[in-house]
């Protein structure tokens, strides 16, 4: 029998949870429907407050089907579902938020795709209940930037995906930090089927996700998957040459002095901003050359 792995980072959570959990049993039942077993994993990412304490409770109710890797801090919701994937036995994985936005009810449709044969199944958004304006607007603009980077994905924005085992396999070889998981299966290049969903409004509690996480998540991705920022580079770097070739050229045939100093000012400001770019990737590269672990885990239970 084929057993699903439903991977469900947490933190901070609490005010969730006994909502979620109580739909995530009855998730159980319409996966073992598809003559499926289920397998939850769920990663407890440095949560300060009664997140672990529920995840123990439902533990309780299924000690054989229940699995919870307690991290050593807080490292990320894409650390948190890489740890997932480490110690995850199904033949399948699912990414699942513990807020349940992305509605787990799809999931059963998924599984029947992936036993048709696709090893990679894609949530894919198309339509979302009442969100914060700033939010939403910074999401499709953050997805139509990434669909510019990878024309392979579909329209939209997803987080709620399947993918098979191989995948999986793949995902813990890499071992990759500073990155957008779900992009990076994505990027993996499998054909995929894409199902439409319509992301729920948030129930309970706050989003995780502030203005400089979501920085760091725009800057990680086209870092990650673009090269546009490093081409961008070159281009404002000719621009520039040319730029300055000119100006100078006014200054000896003109007297507009105010234009060579208005020259010599855009050119330091384009100069600090490709600093800025290239200092973005060599942090990177510094952080892939170190080899840290992405996560640490205290406990498995």
């Amino acid at each position: 029998m084929k057993k699903v792995s439903i991977i469900i980072p947490c933190y901070n959570e609490a005010a969730v949870l006994p909502k979620s959990l109580n739909e995530l049993l009855q998730l159980k039942k319409k996966i073992e429907a598809k003559g499926c077993t289920t397998e939850f994993v769920f990663v407890n990412d440095g949560s300060t407050d009664n997140t672990l304490h529920y995840l123990q409770q439902f533990k309780q109710q299924l000690p054989d089907q229940v699995k919870i890797i307690d991290l050593s801090g807080n490292f990320g919701s894409y650390n948190a579902l890489l740890a997932g994937c480490h110690y995850a036995t199904g033949d399948c994985c699912v990414q699942l938020h513990a807020d349940l936005q992305d509605p787990p009810e799809h999931i059963p449709e998924m599984i029947d795709h992936w036993k048709r044969g696709y090893k990679l199944v894609i949530g894919n958004r198309v339509e979302r209940e009442a969100e914060d304006l700033f939010y939403g607007i910074s999401a499709r603009i953050y997805h139509l930037m990434m669909k510019n980077a990878m024309p392979y994905i579909p329209d939209g924005g997803y987080d709620l995906i399947l993918f098979d085992r191989e995948i999986k396999d793949h995902l813990v070889a890499m071992n990759e930090t500073n990155t957008n998981l779900v992009y990076l299966i994505s990027w993996l290049r499998y054909p995929y089927v894409a199902i439409p969903v319509k992301r729920r409004a948030r129930r309970e509690g706050l989003s995780k996700w502030n203005f400089s996480k979501r920085l760091k998540l725009v800057i990680d991705s086209f870092v990650a998957f673009s090269y546009l920022p490093i081409r961008l580079i070159t281009f404002t770097g000719i621009l520039s040459i040319v730029g300055f070739f000119i100006s100078t050229i006014l200054l000896f045939v003109t007297d507009w002095f105010n234009l060579f100093h208005w020259a010599i000012a855009l050119f330091i400001m384009i100069l600090m901003v490709n600093f800025s770019i290239i200092a973005e990737y060599l942090w990177r590269t510094l952080e892939a050359a170190r080899k840290r672990p992405p996560f640490i885990v205290n406990h498995v239970y």
